[in-house]
């Protein structure tokens, strides 16, 4: 990225200590190591991640609005109730410059080590660090050569299509951006929630630096000068200045840059996130090591459905040389090549130090890009840079990613990043490789891969219905069908087997199931461990419970199943993804897949295990009773 990003240990006036009663297991051995030689009276800025952390995959089945909307709601009521007590505490310490980074459950601040030591041993604490800052790229020299970059991956004829980004919003986590540009201005989205200087050095759009003014021309720039310079251009853009006026970014600047892209106004109710976020930086002096930082953050991103997208590096050309967060799952890692489509000297080549998989996982242009220069506040309009680095390629991804979602805007991120990879131009070795990854980004092709091959999912949703279609059975001869509970599973001490039936599943034989689950309601506040086991009856039309010997516990169960351990029920009546299921697509496939099944039959599902979590039944509430949603495409 035009230079490697260094982390770098702000440490001043640190007198020779000692430090008293450390948790190895809590403190990280960089902020030990500062605190051992801290002054008392030393403020060290740190970040305190706490130990309960959510679990986003319940999310994922909702629509995309729903989901960010109750994920932000989520995330946000977890953070304030567990952070309460230590917040309480660093106001009592009259701590400094005290955030709290509800994306990830921590809290930044500046504190003295006697302080940041008490919160170590606190067992609601996972870990303290020290908030270290990295800096961004050098911003690129100014030229006025021509663009080549826009026909290389096939965007001008998505454009003649009439898929110009048009309905999608690009974020720009980097130095800002010159708001003033010709080719950037008009295209900003405008209003309270599309600036954000975590900082709070600007509180309109500013770039001091040059760098994120020339990414963003690259995904959304016009034609100003004479010719079209991005991806996108009637995409829309808001961004995040995560670097200050001085070229340095706080870790806990980064985090804050994540959580507001989450919930920009923020107003869960609003679905104000951008659809994709280009990251041109990282721990690029870090060659081949996994450094899992931002790895919570990024994950919550893709699971509100956010696409993220990171440069390879620059730290090519021998082999291993991959960069975090880019190597991290869940980033879209991509490096560079020039117009004769050859992978440039310094892009940085594969595996992932984290997972060893391909990396990277595309190429695009990134060898002299004409794009966007800073104006000097509107003085210098007609100004361009021609820019050379992998923090160049990634804006092409991040563009093409927008054509795609303004042609297919219901498309999960998965699916356009799949397409981007099947489509790519092959180039290097025959298939994947760790030098041009999946190959050069196609958008056309990608395009043309998806019109080909856009199946049509269907929704289904299905509750328990009738008194004999729930059932808990406590032995083989003790089955109870009206109990105005479902007991998950723990009743008087023993444990039991709960059926469930749902009847006329109209899911043709043999079609695809997308996703599955079940939605029950608390019917009672329960704490502690749960862990269940639920499979469906190995059947082709489950028939009614009755309390016959062993009706529930003696049915055929599918070879698949799935784990589910809940979190406590702590609300009564509550109906939210802490008492949804997991993906059941498993054993509902099995079910479907079976030679007789038909579509308007019925399955059963039966749930075991250990633990105690109380749900509504059919008899206790109708319109509580468990709920069971299918998405699948026809076969």
């Amino acid at each position: 990225m035009g230079k490697a990003i260094a982390a770098i240990f702000i440490i001043t006036s640190f007198i020779c200590g000692s430090v008293i009663g450390v948790q190895s297991a809590t403190i990280t051995p960089d902020l030990e190591s500062v605190l051992q030689y801290a002054d008392p009276g030393q403020d060290i800025p740190v970040i305190i991640t706490l130990s309960d952390q959510a679990d986003l995959s319940g999310f994922r089945k909702e629509r995309k609005r729903t989901r960010r909307m109750k994920m932000v709601r989520a995330l946000k009521d977890r953070a304030g109730l567990s952070q309460r007590p230590l917040l309480n505490l660093l106001n009592k310490e009259k701590a400094r410059k005290i955030s709290s980074l509800w994306l990830i459950n921590a809290i930044a601040v500046t504190a003295k080590p006697r302080v940041i030591l008490r919160l170590a041993e606190n067992p609601n604490v996972a870990s303290v660090k020290l908030d270290y800052l990295i800096s961004p790229p050098e911003p690129a020299a100014a030229s006025a050569e021509g663009e080549w970059n826009i026909g290389a991956i096939g965007a001008e004829e998505l454009w003649a299509l009439g898929y110009r980004g048009q309905g999608i919003v690009i974020a720009s986590m980097d130095t800002g951006v010159d708001w003033n540009h010709p080719d950037l201005a008009g295209r900003w989205r405008g209003g309270g929630n599309s600036w954000y200087d975590p900082s709070g050095e600007h509180l309109t759009p500013y770039d001091r630096n040059g760098h994120g003014t020339q990414t963003m021309g690259i995904m959304v720039g016009g034609d100003a000068g004479g010719s079209s310079i991005g991806v996108a251009p009637d995409a829309k853009w808001i961004a995040v200045k995560i670097f200050n006026d001085a070229n340095q970014a706080p870790l806990s600047a980064i985090h804050l840059g994540f959580q507001w892209l989450l919930d920009p106004d923020d107003n869960p109710a609003t679905d104000d996130s951008p659809d994709v976020v280009n990251n041109s930086w990282g721990f690029n002096e870090n060659v081949n090591e996994c450094i899992e930082e931002f790895n919570p953050d990024i994950q919550a991103l893709r699971a509100a459905g956010i696409a993220v997208v990171f440069p390879a590096g620059n730290e090519g050309p021998m082999p291993n040389s991959s960069s975090s967060p880019a190597n991290s799952p869940g980033s879209l890692a991509v490096g560079f090549v020039d117009a004769s489509s050859i992978l440039a000297y310094t892009s940085s080549r594969g595996p992932s130090a984290c997972d060893l998989e391909i990396y990277p996982e595309l190429v695009s242009p990134g060898v002299n890009i004409r794009t966007s220069d800073l104006t000097f506040g509107g003085i210098f309009p007609d100004s361009y840079a021609t820019v050379t680095g992998s923090s160049f390629a990634a804006p092409h991804v991040s563009g093409a990613i927008a054509l795609l979602l303004s042609a297919f805007p219901n498309l999960a991120i998965s699916e356009v990043e799949n397409a981007l990879k099947d489509s790519a131009v092959d180039l290097g070795l025959l298939g994947p490789d760790n030098q041009y990854g999946h190959g050069l980004i196609d958008a056309t092709g990608a395009y043309h891969l998806l019109s080909d091959d856009q199946p049509t999912t269907t929704s289904l949703e299905v509750r328990v219905a009738a008194t004999s279609d729930d059932a808990e059975e406590i032995s083989r001869t003790s089955i109870t069908l009206t109990s105005r509970d479902l007991q998950l599973t723990l009743y008087n001490s023993r444990y039991q087997t709960v059926g469930m039936r749902f009847k006329g599943i109209a899911i043709p034989q043999g079609a695809k199931i997308v996703s599955a689950s079940i939605q029950f309601k608390a019917d009672k506040r329960t704490y502690g461990s749960t862990a269940l086991t639920i499979r469906g009856q190995a059947a082709n039309n489950a028939p009614t419970f009755s309390t016959s010997r062993g009706n529930v516990s003696s049915r055929a169960r599918t070879l698949a199943s799935v784990k589910w351990n809940p979190a406590p029920w702590t609300s009564v009546g509550a109906t939210g993804p802490g008492q949804q299921t997991p993906d059941l697509s498993s054993v509902i496939q099995e079910i479907v897949n079976r030679s007789g099944w038909v579509s308007g039959n019925s399955l059963a599902i039966i749930i075991t295990g250990t633990g105690n979590r109380v749900a509504e039944s059919y008899d206790g509430d109708k319109v509580g009773a468990p709920l069971l949603r299918v998405e699948y495409v026809s076969p």
